[in-house]
């Protein structure tokens, strides 16, 4: 839901100052659509209002939950875990939970740590079995799911409506640190685990994601194998990232077939390990390893319907290369996996130079088909020699750059004068300032909230690539372009006019056409987001509490 469907904070106020009679007054339906309209910042004040009200709107407050912090995890998970007979009106707030995700990027700070030195994972295992309607659960980083707990409970509880599952596994001693040499044979059965454990029923499961860091015990491998098989005709989506694990994935999918797989997640030496025909795989993300340079091209028997990839720059020619022995038919390339999102992304930690990024960015002449979107992450990249790489791709339609300097007013100029005119069917470009945010989340571009600046841009480069559509300078929010031709925030900020600190350095430097005319200078900001934070932390506190 927009923002911009939803009730105003002042409004919220004079709806619960309604009388008790008014309310009741109201169709359910009617209550339930106003509810609907509540900012989820504000819900928790909502429902204080009356009895009706909490009622009706209380399944809305815990149908998605998303926690950030330690703290909020135990709350909440001790709330959840409170049994019916002992919550207001008799409800088991458990089966409200429609999305459960435990996120890890506060868990590791020593107040945290302190404050509850327990892991929070017996607490979920105690109430994974009443989450009967869950559609989506990750676990978080630090569950560190051992054996007997969550785990168990996928393979003993019928999840009918699952259709995401994220999973950290903790390591056990139980399983072999030379698991990895074991040759499997694919047509031997997979060990039994010592206590036979019933086939679980996971009827929407389409997308699995297993991390486990260390070596697994023989159970967590039996009820993996058989969460697996339960979903393997319906998979679409499956990322396995394991420590030295190439024997574990062979053993893990040389038992099953997947009909339904599109998208593949795995590290490259696993590759050349899996058994399983994935002829069918269409999106690829190759994981990031330090070890796998200058790999040799992989043959076109392996992923031959191949579309997307997502990978380091320096494997992309194990996959575009006229090397191999026929080109696949890849439109869409993320280097270091790059990917836009509010406030973040993702991307490798050890951002290229633009050097490079232009030599990996010559293989994709060796696609059978146009690259049409194109993410990459760079140092600091010069608009001439951007403009001379994408004067061979005329049809991208998509660019992400995540650039870890900021570039200049004139640079920012001539990117529409220069290097839209090579691109004339993109509709998509998204500047990111993700990496000043990895270090400090209220950093951003000197421009990023520089209204005016970034409409006199926009004119600039709509008139050089007129199918221009979304644009972005920043994390914070985007520009879209209307069917009337006029562009548009998604979102409200708070306007300022940004000082170019780079103008002092670039003048000469640009003229040459040089990697140099970008400063490293990184702008002083004022804190941003607080809204979103105490709107995340007002949350917390009442589903946790």
């Amino acid at each position: 839901m927009d923002e911009c469907d939803t009730i105003p904070r002042c409004l919220v106020t004079k709806i619960c100052d309604m009388g008790h009679d008014s309310i009741c007054a109201l169709p359910v339906e009617l209550v339930l659509d106003i509810s609907s309209l509540v900012r989820r910042a504000d819900l928790p004040a909502f429902l204080l209002a009356n009895r009706i009200i909490n009622m009706v709107g209380t399944p809305r407050l815990y149908s998605k939950i998303e926690l950030y912090d330690l703290a909020a995890v135990h709350a909440c998970l001790n709330t959840l875990k409170t049994f019916p007979q002992n919550t207001s009106f008799g409800r088991d707030l458990a089966q409200f939970v429609r999305i459960l995700l435990i996120h890890t990027d506060c868990m590791f700070l020593p107040s945290d740590i302190r404050r509850h030195p327990q892991p929070f994972e017996p607490l979920l295992a105690e109430i994974a079995p009443r989450l009967v309607n869950l559609q989506r659960l990750r676990t978080g980083e630090q569950a560190q799911l051992a054996e007997n707990n969550v785990l168990d409970v996928l393979g003993t509880t019928p999840y009918s409506q699952l259709e995401i599952l994220e999973l950290e596994l903790g390591s056990s001693s139980d399983f072999p640190d030379h698991f990895n040499e074991i040759e499997v044979d694919s047509s031997s059965d997979p060990p039994e685990s010592n206590t036979p454990l019933p086939s679980p029923c996971l009827p929407k499961l389409n997308s699995l994601r297993i991390r486990a860091p260390g070596p697994l015990s023989g159970r967590q491998v039996c009820v993996l194998h058989d969460v697996l098989g339960a979903a393997s005709a319906q998979l679409h989506s499956l990322a396995l990232s394991v420590s030295a694990s190439s024997g574990f994935l062979t053993f893990l999918l040389c038992f099953t077939q997947f009909p339904s797989l599109k998208h593949l997640e795995v590290q490259w030496r696993s590759i050349p390990h899996i058994t399983t025909s994935m002829g069918n795989i269409r999106s690829l993300l190759v994981e990031f390893s330090p070890a796998d340079h200058d790999l040799e091209p992989l043959s076109s028997a392996f992923f031959p319907a191949l579309e997307e990839i997502a990978c380091a720059h320096y494997n992309i020619s194990a996959f575009l290369s006229p090397a191999t022995d026929g080109y696949r038919s890849i439109h869409t390339v993320a280097l270091d996996h790059a990917s836009y999102e509010r406030n973040g992304g993702r991307f490798l930690e050890l951002i290229p130079p633009w050097a490079d990024v232009a030599d990996t960015l010559k293989c994709l002449k060796y696609s059978a088909v146009p690259i049409r979107h194109l993410r990459f992450c760079v140092t600091r990249v010069n608009a001439q020699s951007l403009a001379s790489v994408l004067s061979e791709l005329k049809e991208l339609e998509s660019l992400l750059m995540i650039l870890d300097s900021q570039p200049s007013r004139d640079t920012l100029a001539e990117w529409g004068t220069t290097v839209l005119p090579q691109v004339p069917r993109l509709h998509t470009l998204l500047i990111s300032d993700a990496v000043l945010k990895y270090d400090y989340w209220d950093s951003r571009f000197w421009f990023a909230r520089d209204v005016e600046l970034q409409r006199t841009l926009l004119d600039g480069y709509v008139r050089y690539a007129p199918a221009l559509r979304l644009v972005a300078f920043t994390t914070e929010f985007e520009w879209e372009r209307g069917v009337d031709g006029e562009w548009r925030m998604t979102e409200d900020v708070e306007a300022e006019v940004g000082t170019d600190l780079m103008e002092k350095d670039v003048d000469s430097d640009e003229s040459e056409g040089s990697d140099e005319a970008f400063g490293d200078e990184e702008t002083d900001s004022d804190e941003s987001g607080e809204s979103t934070e105490d709107e995340q932390a007002d949350e917390d506190d009442a589903i946790g509490g």
